[in-house]
């Protein structure tokens, strides 16, 4: 059998202590999802409304017409709920990490700047909002060189970091490709980075007699997902879908904002735990139409405050780790 291109091993019970900056037990990083306007609508040019995350879970997606309820709930986000979350940070001085698509950059041009003159990182999220399984290669690479242009040109700084969601196979392939990343995240498999090898130049066929130049041979090996032919070592920062808001909208998710703020501490009180040894990474995702309403963006602020009241925490950029783990634990 051809083993399956899988890591089920990783760190094998021994993962490396990070040594975080200033001796923390965990450091904590919040990622803002930017979306709003890049979803599925008629007006994007797509063939129907969109039907995923937003609070009327289970609704179809309407075929060849809008669906001016679901483009509300998008709206909400960049309108008024991304504001509410941005003064959260604001009022405490803290950083995060936004995950931008480019087509909502683009609609929200203001929204760009707001976020690059606050110093937080702008990290790319795909030009569109939807699921690349389908999408040609050749699209999908456009997009992403698209998305890398919007942010600088919007921002005034190429984005570093690189999380498109729901993946194709060829995703993490193409964003080694395009070159220029410090980090991706298109991974929920650890607690801690991890570097993908380095792939090396592919070597010059032989010349066999008698065969013609370049002809491959019968059990030429395919390229796993992720591998770049002279690609050099690639750091992935694993994100989550467990400490994150999006479960708010999951039937089997958060009903209250009491709901998410104890799953938050837990997890952190765990870790916490666990960092007197070996110290950890804790990845939290919000959206403005989600955690942006009021009830949910109270629970947030809860547990900022919660984390503001702790010892031996670093909250930071997803950026700030990916430097930093390229420094004390080179590829």
């Amino acid at each position: 059998m051809t083993p399956a291109p899988r890591d089920l091993v990783g760190y094998a019970g021994r993962p490396p202590h990070p040594r975080w900056p200033g001796g923390a037990r965990v450091a904590v990083q919040f990622v803002l999802n930017i979306e709003a306007g890049a979803e599925s609508c008629i007006l994007n040019g797509d063939a129907c409304s969109e039907s995923y995350l937003h609070e009327l879970p289970g609704r179809p997606a309407r075929e060849g017409e809008r669906d001016l309820s679901v483009e509300g709930m998008y709206e909400y986000g960049a309108r008024a709920g991304v504001w509410r979350l941005l003064d959260l940070f604001a009022a405490r001085g803290l950083p995060l990490t936004a995950f931008a698509v480019g087509r909502a950059l683009e609609l929200n041009p203001g929204l760009a700047q707001a976020l690059a003159e606050a110093g937080h990182e702008v990290a790319g999220h795909g030009y569109r909002w939807l699921d690349y399984r389908g999408v040609p290669e050749e699209e999908e690479r456009r997009h992403i060189h698209q998305t890398v242009a919007v942010i600088a040109r919007l921002c005034g700084r190429r984005p570093l970091g690189w999380y498109t969601g729901r993946v194709s196979p060829n995703t993490r392939r193409l964003v080694r490709e395009e070159g220029g990343f410090l980090y991706s995240s298109d991974a929920y498999n650890d607690d801690l980075p991890y570097w993908l090898p380095g792939i090396p130049p592919a070597e010059p066929p032989d010349e066999t007699p008698g065969e013609p130049q370049g002809t491959p041979p019968a059990t030429a090996p395919t390229r796993a997902q992720g591998t770049t032919p002279g690609a050099p070592p690639h750091l992935i920062i694993p994100y989550t879908l467990v400490n994150n808001d999006a479960r708010y909208l999951l039937p089997h998710g958060f009903a209250t904002g009491a709901d998410f703020f104890q799953l938050l501490r837990d997890a952190f009180d765990q870790l916490w735990a666990e960092g007197a040894s070996s110290p950890k990474l804790m990845s939290i995702g919000l959206h403005p139409r989600i955690s942006g309403h009021p009830a949910r963006a109270r629970a947030l602020a809860r547990f900022l405050d919660y984390l503001l009241d702790q010892d031996g925490v670093w909250i930071c950029r997803r950026e700030e780790i990916a430097r930093f783990w390229a420094a004390e634990h080179p590829a």
